[in-house]
């Protein structure tokens, strides 16, 4: 398997996505890997970022920045975090797109572990992922 140096990294702003999101900052951390937070938005709204888990603080939480870093603080460690958002797309294909367009070797993101009534309310986003990725999925 070749090395990972991208990490694709789509989120919601659910508790789910918080919990992928960490274990994606560690491999990016480990690996030295770029970290491409991404999340779509289909409806042409705008995201509020407010919600979206943040490297730096998440770098204090674990004793590796200390209090008040900033993300100058982040990219001297060596950690390339960006955010993205695409807007109008369905929220798997838009997350296919950004795979290609960030050249990201592993995809790590949430289940929400849908079933019954709301798993056909609620289509699957991970699921058409999982089958069209030519990259691993860390679910």
């Amino acid at each position: 398997m070749p090395p990972i140096v991208s990490i694709l990294l789509p989120t919601d702003f659910s508790i789910e996505a918080d919990a992928a999101f960490a274990h994606g900052l560690r491999l990016a951390v480990a690996l030295n890997a770029k970290l491409d937070i991404f999340h779509a938005e289909p409806r042409n709204d705008q995201a509020d970022w407010r919600w979206a888990p943040n490297v730096a603080e998440t770098l204090v939480r674990w004793g590796v920045l200390r209090r008040g870093a900033t993300e100058a603080d982040v990219a001297a460690l060596g950690i390339d975090a960006r955010r993205t958002q695409i807007v109008g797309q369905a929220a798997e294909t838009a997350i296919l797109n950004e795979m290609a367009a960030s050249r990201a070797d592993l995809i790590v993101m949430a289940s929400h572990g849908r079933s019954g009534l709301r798993r056909w309310l609620e289509p699957s986003v991970i699921a058409p992922v999982l089958r069209h990725a030519p990259v691993p999925v860390l679910v």
